[in-house]
Formats: C-alpha cells, sequence, structure tokens
C-alpha cells in the first residue's frame, strides 16, 4: 500500500508541474495532459480510505474515516 501512495502522490506533483509550466512553455496542450496526470494520481484518497479501514476498529471507524474526510478538504 506505500508503494501505491508513493506513486499516486508522485504522479499528482508530476500532474502539477506539468500544469504549470504549460503557460511557461506555451503550450496548451500541456493543461490537458497536466491535469489528466494529477486526476489519475489522485486516487490517493482512496488508497488511504483503505488504510483507514484496515487499521481501525469497527467502533471508531467512522471517527477515523470523518477526520481523514476533513484533513483532505485543503
Amino acid at each position: 500500500m506505500k508503494r501505491m501512495l508513493a506513486c499516486t502522490i508522485l504522479m499528482q506533483i508530476c500532474g502539477g508541474i506539468i500544469y504549470g509550466s504549460a503557460e511557461a512553455l506555451s503550450a496548451p496542450s500541456l493543461i490537458i495532459v497536466g491535469r489528466f496526470v494529477a486526476e489519475i494520481g489522485s486516487t490517493n484518497i482512496a488508497i488511504c480510505q483503505k488504510f483507514v479501514i484496515s487499521t481501525s476498529s469497527l467502533k471508531n471507524r467512522s471517527a477515523a474515516i470523518a477526520a481523514l474526510q476533513v484533513s483532505s478538504l485543503s
């Protein structure tokens, strides 16, 4: 699970760099490519939820998922 999380975070970073460099390179197509790569990388929310579900007890699961959702709003 750590490798998957690291891979998705790396994809988000790469997508952000591609997206951000589109204006400097005068390449509007990089906006689409950058957003595509970043959106694939945004699957890390599902990976984090899986981790919380697999490590929390049934009693504390709702509170843990709620805390995860609040932390991902930024």
